[in-house]
């Protein structure tokens, strides 16, 4: 089964992960960064399986998905640099990084595709 695990970044910049599926189990993971947070929410499921175990319970198989909300996104990338990628005003960028507004799912894809693009032009770069 696979799971998507959604990263959330509150205001103060503290990172929240939980399972998006109603999983039959309770594990979340926390930390001061995205990637921090994942790997807490991995090991309380490590913590979780031997639990079962140990109970003489079969975990259930699982594969998760990790996914940033645009809080999370926007706490790793500064909203000029974010900005200019996507014509999006730095305003409501900012907007979106507290939580006060909810891009719509074509803003969220904008933003994906333009860093992914971003991305893609950073990696080809061969620096002599």
């Amino acid at each position: 089964m696979k799971v998507k695990v959604i990263i959330e970044c509150n205001k103060d910049g503290y990172y929240t992960a939980y399972p998006d599926t109603d999983m039959p189990l309770g594990v979340l993971g926390c930390g001061d960064s995205a990637e921090e947070c994942a790997q807490d929410f991995l090991q309380c499921w490590k913590e979780e399986q031997t639990f079962l175990l140990a109970e003489n319970k079969v975990p259930p198989l699982v594969e998760f998905d990790f996914y940033h909300d645009i809080s999370a996104v926007l706490h790793m990338l500064p909203a000029a640099i974010l900005s200019k990628l996507t014509g999006i005003n730095e305003r409501q960028l900012s907007h979106y990084k507290s939580g006060i507004r909810h891009p719509k799912h074509s803003t969220t894809a904008k933003i994906q595709t333009a860093m992914q693009e971003y991305a893609a032009l950073l990696a080809a770069i061969k620096i002599a």
